[in-house]
């Protein structure tokens, strides 16, 4: 059976091919870096620019708390708008009312607040790259959450501020030290390992602000940084253990509302100090966010209204207010990765060259009288961010693919950069402004629809190839190995319901796979069949006992059975209480199924024979499964829950293949006939 081996690795790199062009399945082993420089330049060199960014703010506090749901600070209205979940959420208790301080920054008018949109996998280290990045990462990242990589380029927010001259210090999860090594003044990082660990955890954050925020400035440490970032773990891990409407999530969000004043009332204090002391001085912005929610169990992950509604929150460090507390524009929602090209801009820095993000306006504006020229700040930084998305989309995009975009705002673009550079008139300024961000809205959503799925056409092109060939090439030597079955075995095998019962469970899983409610509930059809073949299975070693047998093998089978199906009740119990446990799929099942058609030929003369049918039979069908689900993936590439439901799947599909050609690879070795066998042959 080496012909059979060798199609396992061929399938294998097929798998791997189909996997890296779809999901980039190949970053999980080769660490890939961008080259920002290169091919962003090229694009963007014809583009000189208007001015030198400006920075409005000298400092930058950040503190991140972690699974912070928008609603836990600006209310369950603003998080599910004018709908009936509003009144729903609202007749099990506001969570914004165990954070009066912080909700109040927001409805005085004192800090500006944005409901941000997270995008799938809502877990830590993803959120984090689209935070600094502003590019929304892929699906694959969930497996990099694991075991969190450096970012091996210079297109994001701390490398910039870095490379800047800014000195950063900073506390909490050490997912920012793996990220960015070697980048911090200084630094305390805790696990997130250990998700029981409710206390210490953001202990360990906190003890370090009296050094750090001191408001008297007499500590050494806390005048020499620039950027303070503070990650707070604890309330993620109450989320896990009690969910956000127990007592402890009470606490710990008073808690964390304590944090809050206290940077507040700090960092007030030391702009008030820096800013008497020197003219030139200017206030330090305070960013509280988060990188994602969390269900309404405590969970994230998935693409929910209540897993990816994080928080953005502006404040002023000198405490004067960003907006007036008659426009309730506060709590509209915006996408968490506009806070890359907001956070540029205030700060003077290029805003990275992969970020899909667009300028929080109200945020820019607000700050804009700290510029120099403070009339045209927002203009430019504006046109800097409509520059930066269209090299993006040049770069992602043929150029025919924007001729619609430069008809529509070529004219206006003109007339916008006549403007700032003084060469037509301002009239109707604001009108034109308000054009320019709409094409900057039509940058991002083309730029948006790519982003997180440049997939390699080639690639899974190649691997479909390998993975029908193969398939096809294990279907015609099963056709020829059922051949050398003896006819009585094959008459047997048609008509045994087990097969028949695993077969059309079979049949049923392969048509469920377009379906993306039948893969998210396949767990239920699991333990349905699961539980239909141990029945059978039971009845089928009954009808083997004799009335009175003289062995204990026949009872020890029957307890065997009974004892799967008492486990099978009990896995069922869990799957009820824990809602993220999954049984994915029949994946035991299609790989258990050869091995009691084995079994019940054992001792049958022809048993090599049937071992090398199940073999055939396991690995054709599961090469056919993977490369129909390639194929369903590919032309479902654009689907809603792309990246919530068929590209996990694929995953679970890529791990279950592996294993499956593992056990091929081991029934079609080779077994070496005991010694008496061969002497009996010999004598015959």
């Amino acid at each position: 059976m080496l012909v059979l081996r060798l199609l396992c690795v061929c399938v294998a790199a097929g798998a791997y091919l189909c996997s890296s062009g779809l999901l980039r399945l190949n970053e999980v082993f080769f660490q890939t870096s961008v080259d920002s420089s290169s091919s962003f330049s090229r694009q963007n060199a014809q583009i000189s620019p208007l001015t030198e960014a400006e920075a409005v703010y000298d400092r930058l506090v950040v503190v991140l708390i972690d699974a912070l749901r928008a609603d836990m600070v600006l209310g369950s209205a603003a998080m599910h708008g004018d709908t009936d979940a509003t009144g729903k959420a609202q007749s099990k208790g506001e969570l914004n009312a165990h954070m009066p301080f912080t909700s109040s920054l927001v409805s005085s008018g004192r800090a500006l607040g944005y409901v941000a949109h997270a995008s799938v996998p809502t877990v830590t280290m993803p959120r984090l790259k689209a935070l600094v990045t502003g590019k929304a990462p892929a699906f694959i990242d969930i497996l990099k959450n694991f075991n969190s990589a450096a970012l091996a380029d210079d297109g994001n927010l701390v490398t910039l501020l870095a490379a800047s001259g800014k000195r950063i210090v900073f506390y909490g999860d050490d997912t920012w030290l793996k990220l960015f090594p070697e980048t911090f003044q200084r630094s305390d990082g805790t696990s997130g390992f250990y998700t029981r660990d409710t206390v210490e955890v953001d202990n360990n954050v906190t003890r370090h602000l009296k050094e750090e925020l001191d408001p008297t400035m007499q500590n050494e440490k806390s005048s020499d940084w620039d950027a303070l970032v503070l990650h707070y773990l604890g309330l993620d891990h109450v989320g896990h253990l009690r969910g956000p409407r127990s007592s402890m999530m009470q606490e710990k969000l008073q808690e964390m509302d304590g944090v809050v004043q206290l940077v507040v009332h700090s960092v007030r204090e030391q702009d008030e100090r820096r800013m008497a002391t020197n003219n030139t001085a200017k206030p330090s912005l305070i960013l509280l966010c988060s990188d994602h929610g969390m269900s309404e169990v405590g969970n994230h992950g998935g693409a929910t209204l209540e897993e990816s509604s994080a928080l953005l929150m502006f404040l002023r460090g000198d405490g004067r207010p960003l907006h007036s507390s008659a426009n309730n524009a506060y709590g509209q929602k915006r996408s968490q990765v506009d806070l890359v090209p907001t956070i540029s801009s205030l700060f003077g820095l290029p805003i990275p060259p992969y970020s899909t993000g667009l300028l929080l306006n109200d945020v820019v504006q607000a700050s804009s009288g700290f510029a120099i020229h403070h009339q045209s700040y927002y203009l430019n930084a504006l046109y800097r961010n409509l520059q930066q998305l269209y090299a993006l989309a040049k770069i992602k995009f043929h150029a025919s693919a924007l001729k619609s975009f430069d008809e529509k705002y070529n004219k206006p673009l003109r007339q916008f950069r006549e403007i700032i550079e003084g060469k037509e008139d301002g009239k109707a300024l604001d009108q034109l402004a308000a054009t320019m961000f709409e094409a900057c809205e039509a940058l991002q959503d083309k730029v948006a629809q790519s982003d997180g799925s440049e997939y390699n056409a080639p690639a899974i092109f190649i691997g479909l190839v390998l993975l029908f060939f193969s398939c096809l090439a294990g279907l015609t030597m099963l056709l020829k190995q059922k051949r050398h079955l003896k006819p009585g075995i094959a008459t047997r095998h048609k008509n045994d319901y087990l097969l028949a019962l695993l077969g059309v469970g079979s049949i049923l899983q392969i048509a469920s796979l377009s379906s993306s409610s039948s893969i998210e509930n396949e767990h239920a059809t699991a333990f349905f069949l699961t539980t239909s073949l141990e029945f059978a299975v039971g009845v089928h070693v009954l009808r083997q006992m004799k009335p009175f047998p003289n062995t204990l093998s026949m009872n020890g089978e029957l307890t065997s059975v009974g004892a799967l199906l008492v486990l099978t009740r009990l896995l069922r119990t869990r799957n009820q209480v824990i809602n993220f446990w999954r049984l994915n799929g029949l994946h035991w099942l299609e790989v258990v199924s050869p091995a009691i058609v084995e079994s019940s030929e054992l001792n049958d003369p022809s048993s090599e024979s049937v071992r090398q049918a199940a073999s055939l039979a396991i690995f054709t069908y599961q090469t056919l499964r993977f490369a129909v689900y390639t194929v369903v993936v590919y032309f479902m590439r654009f689907h809603l829950f792309i990246w919530s439901v068929f590209a996990p799947k694929m995953l679970y599909e890529v791990a279950h293949l592996a294993v499956s050609l593992v056990i091929v690879a081991m029934l079609s070795m080779p077994v070496s006939q005991p010694k008496h066998a061969t002497r009996r042959q010999t004598i015959d």
